[in-house]
């Protein structure tokens, strides 16, 4: 209870309890920094408590990099203490200073501060420069397209649960103190979140696995499609033989005044090597705009195409 509260100060830092407890506690600083103070009541060591606690679970989300010193703990999941090589000091203390403008991180800046190991695992921490000034539209959009496809609701909620990490993962049973360990039960090697079990377990043969799952994903959705047809009248547009399917919506083109946006993106680990692109197309097929751009990452593949279609958007 006193993390949840902690987090609630932390999270809402215009509410009213934030506002009386910075002025009476810590003024001049912020609550994930401010120290215990001199003879301090029972109510204020109890928070800080909470406030330690949250700490520990508490990971930064890149976004622009300009609020986060490169040498904080909480941002690059499997290394506790960052360290630059040969006492290299660069000029900003906020990782801003490894992002380009583009978004994409600046390998040249990472090879001169940071050594092999630590800049692969940098590369595999996505950014985005928009989240400040965009992200609210963007996931807006996101999620009102997720809400409203015509996909089976518990593949929503799968999707709103893996997104904000909800899933019943190792980390998260052993948080709630149901496993006694957050390790992964495959791999034995990493801490189990939900990343790790959707996308980076060394042991998950990704390519055979889609392989397996493509023909049953495929029958489910036309099963799904073929019982919503029965329940919900067809639109009046609608000729003989025609279909809304998801499965072929990529092949059909908007009504007239509308748009149609198609992104794709390819990753070549061997190079640490992604590209991308996206083009829109008008009502008779007509390329209207496009785009296509590369860059050098480790980003699992998910991520690319992510960025690919924030970009797009933008």
């Amino acid at each position: 209870m006193l993390a949840k509260q902690a987090w609630r100060i932390h999270h809402n830092p215009d509410s009213l309890l934030a506002f009386i407890l910075k002025a009476k506690y810590f003024k001049n600083n912020d609550f994930l920094n401010a120290s215990l103070g001199h003879s301090p009541s029972y109510s204020r060591r109890s928070l800080l408590w909470g406030r330690d606690l949250l700490s520990k679970g508490l990971v930064w989300k890149i976004g622009d990099g300009k609020t986060i010193p490169t040498l904080s703990p909480n941002w690059l999941h499997d290394h506790i203490n960052i360290s630059y090589k040969d006492d290299s000091l660069p000029p900003e203390i906020t990782l801003s200073y490894f992002i380009k403008e583009d978004g994409h991180w600046d390998i040249n800046k990472l090879n001169s501060h940071f050594d092999k190991d630590t800049i692969y695992s940098i590369l595999s921490v996505p950014t985005n420069p928009y989240s400040k000034t965009v992200s609210f539209g963007a996931m807006f959009f996101l999620w009102k397209t997720v809400w409203s496809s015509n996909i089976p609701p518990k593949i929503k909620h799968f999707i709103w649960k893996a997104f904000n990490h909800l899933l019943p993962s190792n980390l998260n049973l052993y948080t709630r103190k149901v496993l006694p360990s957050p390790y992964c039960s495959i791999c034995l090697s990493k801490v189990e979140s939900n990343s790790h079990s959707l996308l980076e377990c060394s042991r998950v043969d990704k390519n055979h696995i889609f392989k397996d799952i493509e023909p049953f994903i495929i029958s489910y959705l036309q099963e799904y499609s073929e019982a919503q047809n029965k329940v919900l009248p067809r639109p009046e547009t609608a000729t003989e033989g025609s279909s809304s399917t998801a499965l072929i919506i990529d092949s059909i083109l908007p009504f007239p005044r509308n748009y149609k946006l198609s992104v794709d993106a390819a990753v070549q680990r061997q190079h640490n090597i992604h590209g991308y692109g996206a083009i829109v197309q008008d009502h008779v097929g007509r390329v209207i705009a496009g785009f296509y751009s590369s860059a050098i990452s480790g980003l699992p593949p998910i991520f690319v195409e992510a960025k690919a279609l924030l970009r797009a958007l933008n």
